[in-house]
């Protein structure tokens, strides 16, 4: 009776551990993939990673060419005509006087206005004996410990055998394009330190050809570099004489447009004119009057 007992304990023991092993080798069971599905996941898996990858690549090409591109604008000459500079582009100035062109002023009964008076904004000088000497600007300037550096209006006027000066004006206001070049001579010439070869001596002005949107460089201007003489003739002839104002005929002048001339003895004429203006006083100085033109 104990024996049976005892086979039947072991064999309920074998029975119940091939239950439990049955049981979790079910649940642990999942069937093998065909191989078509692996290779299609390797191969979406491969594609994924290499997406990112080719983005990382193309980046790295992208800043590479940047970077040469780079250096290469850095080290390359500023002249070269394949680099673009700001003086090649030209905007149009904005007009200041919108509308004004369509008042009836002979309706309005209006007068003409005054004449302004307008000191070159460059006056410097060059020399035919030193064609690439530059000479000094705004030697007048001072230094003020409160406020830096004041630039007075102070420029030199000379004219003599081999001296040349070079002027600039802007145009300035609407209505107001005719124009005229004056040179105006204290009595007492010696007095304000004026100096003249003679009584009376005459001075050519020439048109120049240069550029009237912008004003020449003073800091590199020389008798190389200045502009060539518009006409084969001068444009008037000034006999300068102490106590007189010496003056051009009239001449149509655009409004904003810069207008350059060179003021320079006559050939085979020595000829010596030589005096500091202040761009305030009429009576001693070069300077333009505009006249009113509506």
């Amino acid at each position: 009776m104990a024996a049976a007992l005892s086979v039947f304990d072991a064999t309920s023991s074998s029975f119940g551990l091939w239950q439990l092993s049955m049981k979790f080798s079910t649940k642990a069971y999942k069937p093998l993939p065909q191989e078509d599905g692996v290779d299609e996941k390797v191969d979406r898996d491969s594609a994924r990673s290499w997406i990112p990858r080719r983005f990382e690549i193309w980046a790295v090409l992208v800043s590479l060419l940047c970077t040469v591109l780079n250096v290469t604008l850095f080290f390359s000459d500023p002249s070269s005509p394949s680099v673009s500079t700001s003086k090649s582009i030209r905007l149009p100035r904005p007009n200041q006087y919108i509308g004004l062109e369509r008042v009836n002023r002979k309706y309005l009964n209006a007068t003409p206005p005054d004449p302004i008076v307008t000191f070159g904004l460059v006056l410097t000088q060059v020399s035919s004996m030193r064609p690439q000497y530059v000479f000094p600007v705004d030697t007048h300037r001072t230094f003020l410990p409160t406020v830096g550096t004041v630039s007075a209006d102070d420029k030199p006027f000379v004219v003599n055998s081999t001296i040349s000066s070079i002027a600039q004006f802007r145009v300035r206001d609407w209505g107001m394009e005719l124009c005229q070049l004056v040179v105006a001579l204290p009595s007492d010439a010696a007095a304000a330190n004026v100096t003249l070869s003679a009584p009376s001596v005459d001075v050519d002005v020439w048109a120049l050809d240069a550029d009237d949107y912008d004003f020449l460089d003073v800091h590199t201007l020389s008798w190389k570099t200045r502009p060539r003489r518009r006409d084969a003739v001068p444009a008037a002839t000034l006999a300068l004489r102490a106590g007189e104002k010496a003056v051009t005929e009239k001449f149509a002048c655009r409004r904003d447009a810069i207008l350059s001339f060179e003021f320079a003895c006559r050939p085979g004429e020595p000829c010596v004119v030589d005096f500091w203006q202040d761009g305030v006083s009429l009576l001693l100085g070069m300077y333009m009057i505009q006249y009113a033109t509506i």
